[in-house]
């Protein structure tokens, strides 16, 4: 399961965020999936974990998946990320399964890279989507194998989440 939802917030959400996490000192990951990407934990409070754990995304998610999902951000941490140019992607892999049946949400928040997600389908055919700023990735967790190529030129941010079963 591959999905991807261009003009995923309103404009004025997408506006908070931008200002919100604008700022945000970003750590360097070592070791990491993706070599070169810095990340840090989004604290709740904040009116960027609001937007990510509110009831009418709670609503849209049940609804689009058609089973009751809550907001995973006590099990696994919403995070902002940044991945600058060097950044290495990740390569071809299913998320692990963290909580049952959970499904891993990546929005994009800006994008002036070179860099694309690509998926494979079921029968190995592989896709490539550029995430444009204010558009959803969503992959469920030990489903669709997918991979982001290197950017080697601009800056991708993202804010990562997760819906899962209660």
């Amino acid at each position: 399961m591959f999905l991807y939802v261009p003009r995923f917030l309103s404009q004025s959400d997408h506006r908070h965020l931008l200002d919100e996490l604008s700022g945000a000192r970003l750590n360097d990951e070592k070791n990491s999936m993706a070599p070169g990407r810095l990340r840090i934990h989004v604290p709740p409070g904040t009116k960027t974990h609001r937007i990510f754990t509110s009831p009418q995304l709670t609503e849209y998610f049940s609804h689009v998946f058609d089973r009751p999902l809550v907001p995973g951000a006590h099990l696994v941490p919403i995070e902002y990320r940044m991945y600058p140019p060097g950044c290495q992607g990740m390569k071809w892999h299913r998320d692990t399964e963290l909580v049952g049946r959970q499904y891993e949400c990546v929005y994009t928040l800006t994008n002036t890279s070179d860099s694309v997600t690509m998926w494979r389908d079921f029968i190995g055919r592989e896709h490539p989507v550029r995430a444009e700023p204010n558009s959803l990735i969503v992959v469920q967790a030990g489903g669709v194998e997918h991979a982001v190529t290197p950017v080697t030129v601009g800056e991708r941010t993202i804010v990562k989440f997760v819906f899962c079963e209660p």
